[in-house]
């Protein structure tokens, strides 16, 4: 194994062994907003027939034999084939975190929903199906991988969902320059520091007063460690809820300014 890959095996662990040792309990929160998330929100199950219709197309992916070219912009630069099912297995964000960011979505109504990080499509599936009333646009950087996406999202009857296929950077670009708003966005992509921050400062304007910013594996990395803590700082004005696996920064001004680690309910 490459010694870059036993490093950050590594950190991994010491990360979760210190975020274990210092995160809050339930009696730690005082926050009303967040107690009703942690004790009602997330403790419900997900309610809709398109649950076992998506875990299903999961497993299939997880199954699936099937290669699939992988143009590679992120913090690994790995270009070329892999398998589908190395994907499905490693890159799709597991059950608990999608089903506790779609509540969040729905409990707090909102409308339009952006994605950095399509991959295969299964956290934009959960979004449009949770919302349906809402559109996601949802950006991925590899051509193959957002054509497999696309696919998948009309398997499952998807039709509030877009899939961009450009770069994280083009792609912003021109949502800015279309002054794009809103309500909800998760960074799950390019686990770099310089790009992250790129990513928040373009984001950040292009959220609704009360939108929320999620950016999934904050603690991946050194670098994506480093990134979030960075954000941290610059919202330190604002609520923000640290669950190990991804970090919740809440804009609207009314939410007292605390930061919470935090374990989702369920979680083992």
């Amino acid at each position: 194994m490459p010694k870059y890959l036993i490093s950050t095996a590594f950190y991994r662990i010491r990360s979760r062994i210190r975020f274990e040792l210092t995160r809050h309990r339930l009696n730690n929160v005082h926050s009303p907003f967040v107690f009703e998330l942690l004790t009602t929100v997330w403790n419900r199950p997900l309610a809709g027939d398109f649950v076992n219709r998506i875990e299903k197309l999961r497993g299939n992916l997880a199954a699936s034999s099937a290669n699939i070219y992988v143009e590679d912009y992120g913090a690994m630069k790995r270009n070329g084939e892999r398998k589908l099912r190395d994907i499905a297995r490693n890159a799709l964000m597991p059950y608990p975190q999608v089903k506790a960011l779609s509540q969040l979505t729905k409990f707090m109504r909102h409308h339009s929903i952006l994605e950095l990080g399509t991959s295969l499509g299964i956290t934009a599936a959960y979004f449009a199906l949770s919302n349906p009333d809402a559109q996601i646009t949802s950006i991925e950087g590899s051509p193959e991988i957002a054509k497999k996406a696309k696919e998948n999202l009309s398997a499952l009857g998807v039709n509030n969902a877009k899939v961009v296929s450009d770069q994280f950077d083009n792609a912003l670009e021109d949502l800015k320059q279309n002054q794009y708003k809103c309500d909800f966005v998760l960074v799950d992509g390019n686990h770099s520091y310089l790009p992250t921050i790129r990513y928040f400062g373009l984001l950040r304007e292009m959220l609704n007063e009360n939108g929320v910013l999620v950016f999934h594996d904050i603690y991946w990395s050194t670098e994506m460690t480093q990134a979030w803590k960075h954000i941290q700082m610059e919202c330190s004005d604002h609520l923000i809820l640290d669950f190990y696996h991804f970090g919740i920064i809440f804009m609207n001004p009314a939410l007292t300014p605390v930061c919470y680690r935090l374990r989702l309910p369920n979680e083992g």
